[in-house]
């Protein structure tokens, strides 16, 4: 998918110096490679709705960081046009969350996505919080602008 003179470092890097928002939130994106992203972020109790539960737009950003980074692993700069993103169970008791995205389908300038949220329990056990498909817009030849 993705040229091979592509540095997935610098890429990850610059997503990760310049996404202040994620960067507030604790999410950092931990791995990119051709197609794929995976961001992680620890919870803190200022995350959780009234119910104790992690809040939804705490999920979505993350899933919304993870498929940006999957598709700027094309060596484009990317936006969000549209997300999609369905809660399976209240992320209660989460201590950790993980993000991943992959590449559905790349047309000439919209990007497919599958995105799903996981939360980490204490216990180490994990589960799907949520997922969806997001849509990405290419905005320019580079990455790292």
């Amino acid at each position: 998918m993705a040229d091979m003179s592509i540095d997935m470092e610098a890429i990850r890097d610059h997503r990760n110096r310049t996404n202040a928002f994620a960067r507030h939130l604790g999410l950092v994106t931990t791995e990119l490679r051709d197609g794929y992203a995976r961001v992680e972020g620890d919870t803190a109790p200022w995350m959780l709705n009234p119910v104790g539960s992690l809040n939804g737009g705490l999920l979505y950003t993350a899933a919304d960081a993870a498929s940006g980074g999957a598709a700027s692993s094309l060596g484009k700069a990317v936006t969000t046009v549209d997300g999609t993103l369905r809660y399976f169970r209240p992320g209660i008791g989460m201590k950790r969350i993980i993000a991943e995205a992959t590449i559905r389908k790349r047309g000439k300038t919209l990007i497919y996505l599958d995105v799903s949220v996981r939360g980490i329990k204490e216990d180490g056990t994990e589960t799907e919080l949520c997922a969806g498909i997001f849509t990405f817009m290419i905005i320019s030849q580079t990455a790292l602008t």
